[in-house]
């Protein structure tokens, strides 16, 4: 049997994604890119393929590859940082603390701005007893969402804890009422 070339292959993940078969779609789109792996459009369709599959591993190096070909691509930096996010929450949820801060940080180094990214690893902090680490995504992420109750409580607590609370019955106060907000 005779693989396609990479346009008919080209082809077939268009087709297929048009159709709404992501998992024909990716098959094809990988077999366009095992022939052309520069193709942009290849790439792409294989992103948007893999994502709609949940293949994140397979998502996050041809995000890389678009990334390092567009390196000013808003929109491929949010991807490929909200793919090591989602990696990073599925490694949390496995218990592999280890490779999820990895995760989180290799996120927040593509898009430092990514809110989901800064909370996880600042509560990944916060639970490994480190809250001196977890204050600066906190601050951070506070300072974007002024009315995220849940990076408030969790800012106060490390302030608390890093006696960084000026003065410290205030941030105590501050806590209590955000928690009786809830």
């Amino acid at each position: 049997m005779r693989l396609p070339s990479p346009s008919q292959a080209l082809a077939e993940a268009r087709s297929a994604a048009g159709a709404g078969d992501h998992a024909r779609a990716l098959a094809a789109a990988q077999q366009a890119l095992a022939g052309n792996p520069e193709s942009i459009d290849a790439l792409v369709l294989a992103v948007n393929s893999a994502l709609r599959c949940d293949q994140l591993l397979l998502a996050v190096p041809w995000l890389e590859a678009l990334l390092r070909s567009h390196p000013h691509n808003i929109q491929f930096q949010r991807l490929l940082s909200t793919a090591h996010n989602n990696l990073g929450s599925r490694q949390l949820q496995a218990g592999e603390t280890g490779t999820a801060l990895q995760a989180f940080s290799r996120a927040l180094a593509v898009w430092p701005d990514n809110a989901e990214a800064l909370f996880n690893r600042a509560r990944l902090a916060l639970d490994a007893g480190q809250p001196g680490a977890a204050l600066p995504d906190l601050e951070r992420l506070c300072a974007q969402h002024p009315h995220d109750q849940a990076a408030a409580i969790l800012r106060a607590e490390a302030r608390i804890a890093t006696d960084d609370a000026e003065p410290p019955l205030q941030a105590r106060d501050a806590l209590a009422g955000l928690r009786a907000l809830q």
